[in-house]
């Protein structure tokens, strides 16, 4: 009796969800914020994302102020109540402000009021961003194909995302049934969306000979929990109030290395502290730290070289010295690897992928590097402009949205790459 009640909750729910008609893949900025949009415009969509869970992303994010005013109309907030939420200083009992000082910025972006500008914690914002929308997570993209009639795309995922629908781990475990994964499944629609960032399936499946870029920058983050008194002691005095301090040490043609430190999250008291460290390539291949053929899982493989030239470094102010401590950094930094991705789809491949009900947006349909990008302020820009768009015309105006976005696209890309030379200094 319990297994039949479980397959009838199953066919249920997959009943329903063939009733979805906008298909979003990834659940990051771009597309939570498109799912919102047609959540407030009264379009029915479900997103699809990899991860098993909502995985807490602690590392801070910029928003400008043309970033997070469409996100206040969206959560329906006032800006205090919204910054309260997701400034990286902000904890229970105390409202932060995320604020920059542009003062201690190596560089500043052009046009930018950082007075209105600032920092929030990427997890907090994507954990409001999700909230009533429906998210299956841990359904992960097998393929992607062209349906079985015109304008239709057929998206295929994993069998072990399968389970991922709502409510049924948990009425397995009640109901002590023994869990057995369930096959591959596949869905037609005519409008499905990849917001899967930069490395896209999506993408990879319909646009394979797409160009992905790795420009050369060795860039290394991580973080450090530090209680009230040390992040007093060894950090506030120079930050003056900032959640951001930036310097840059060396020089040259290419540029020098650049150091920053930022407040990540606050707890009570205790704070999540980062540190990056990012410099160009020296010696092309030969450079120890600049892997750009690794595999997205080894992101967490650190190069001795790297404790080494940290400790290299000489003599730094404050915080940089104690935050870029090598021994300190070896044992609690969490240190990973970034790579400064690009990525343009060709105008012609964007329309041609449309005639078959598939469109891109956001890192997937452009991408631009860590360092130096607008990463943040383009997702939530494309998806608030595709979500009306998609309410006011359906799949078959998102042509016409693109001959909107492209040249921005274009430049964005393009002025990202000179960022990050600037950042660095080099000529």
């Amino acid at each position: 009796m319990a297994k039949q009640r479980v397959k009838q909750k199953v066919k249920e729910q997959v009943k329903e969800l063939g009733k979805k008609r906008v298909r979003i893949v990834g659940a990051g900025l771009a597309g939570l914020t498109l799912g919102r949009t047609l959540l407030q415009r009264g379009v029915p969509a479900v997103l699809y994302d990899r991860r098993p869970e909502a995985r807490r992303h602690g590392y801070a994010v910029t928003l400008h102020e043309p970033a997070y005013r469409p996100l206040l109309d969206l959560l329906g907030l006032d800006l205090e109540t919204f910054r309260h939420r997701v400034a990286v200083d902000a904890r229970h009992g105390h409202r932060g402000t995320g604020r920059i000082d542009p003062a201690l910025l190596v560089r500043r972006a052009p046009g930018v009021d950082y007075a209105t500008s600032f920092r929030a914690n990427r997890h907090n914002l994507v954990k409001l961003l999700a909230e009533d929308l429906d998210i299956r997570h841990g359904d992960e993209v097998e393929s992607v194909s062209p349906g079985t009639a015109p304008g239709l795309v057929a998206l295929h995922m994993e069998g072990a995302a399968a389970p991922n629908l709502v409510g049924l781990n948990s009425y397995y475990k009640m109901m002590r049934i023994p869990y057995q994964v369930p096959p591959p499944f596949s869905l037609q629609t005519d409008c499905l969306v990849g917001a899967d960032g930069a490395l896209s399936a999506v993408r990879r499946a319909l646009a394979p000979d797409t160009p992905v870029g790795i420009l050369p920058y060795v860039v290394y983050s991580g973080w450090r929990r530090l209680t009230q008194k040390q992040f007093n002691d060894h950090c506030a005095p120079a930050m003056q109030g900032s959640t951001v301090i930036e310097t840059r040490t060396g020089g040259g043609e290419a540029g020098g290395a650049v150091l920053s430190v930022t407040v990540n999250d606050a707890h009570t008291g205790a704070l999540d502290v980062g540190w990056a460290y990012s410099r160009p390539v020296r010696g092309g291949a030969a450079d120890p730290l600049h892997m750009p053929n690794r595999e997205v899982d080894e992101a967490k493989h650190v190069p001795k070289a790297l404790y080494e030239e940290l400790g290299a470094l000489g003599e730094l102010e404050q915080p940089f010295r104690y935050m870029l401590d090598p021994e300190l950094t070896k044992v609690d930094g969490h240190a990973l690897h970034w790579l400064m991705r690009t990525a343009l789809v060709d105008s012609e491949d964007l329309y041609a992928l449309a005639g078959t009900g598939a469109f891109l947006v956001g890192d997937a349909a452009h991408a631009q590097p860590i360092l130096g990008g607008e990463g943040a302020l383009s997702a939530i820009t494309d998806a608030v402009g595709l979500g009306n768009c998609i309410a006011d015309h359906g799949p078959s105006g998102i042509p016409a949205w693109y001959d909107t976005r492209y040249d921005e696209w274009e430049a964005g890309v393009r002025n990202s790459v000179k960022a990050i030379r600037e950042i660095h200094g080099g000529r």
